[in-house]
């Protein structure tokens, strides 16, 4: 071990002033790059910069707007979700999460009293499905909403909130 550690000491002795002062910076730098990433990648959603049960914005990327979301965790906040409201605050919406991706189904607005966007985000949170102004649902069966594609997540917002949004667009959530 003794070795190793006159190793290291003795290997900046033929180095410049200016050499020692790079090699520093350069050590301090990777340094805190390693312990950055410690801290930052510890969800497997790496565009979320907080955890799951912390989310309360979203933002779209490329948009001024920011929406505060409220979250649909457990089976039950899903099913409810926005029925039975009669507004809807005008930055607000709901963030619907699941426990995996896959394709959990469409969305429908039985008990749903306002008109609403219906965005589905896959894991790397981008926009893969959309339904813009769906309506309320009057009657008994009610459309559903489906985009065919695997999903984690799924944003309710009052229709038009986010004119930008299309598939492809990436949100970030924190």
């Amino acid at each position: 071990m003794q070795k190793i550690f006159d190793y290291y000491r003795n290997r900046h002795n033929g180095m410049t002033l200016y050499q020692k002062i790079l090699w520093g910076i350069g050590t301090f730098v990777f340094g805190n790059l390693i312990v950055w990433l410690a801290f930052n990648i510890y969800d497997d959603n790496a565009k979320s910069l907080v955890s799951i049960n912390d989310i309360s914005r979203i933002e779209l990327v490329g948009s001024e707007q920011i929406l505060d979301v409220e979250l649909a965790l457990s089976q039950e906040q899903r099913r409810v979700g926005l029925m039975n409201r009669e507004e809807l605050g005008k930055n607000n919406g709901m963030l619907f999460v699941f426990d995996k991706e896959t394709d959990n189904g469409g969305f429908w607005m039985k008990d749903t009293l306002i008109p609403l966007d219906i965005i589905f985000i896959d894991t790397d949170l981008n926009v893969v499905g959309l339904f813009k102004d769906v309506q309320p649902c009057d009657s008994d069966p009610c459309s559903t909403y489906d985009p065919k594609n695997d999903y984690k997540y799924v944003v309710e917002t009052n229709s038009g909130y986010w004119s930008e949004v299309e598939i492809g667009k990436e949100l970030i959530f924190y």
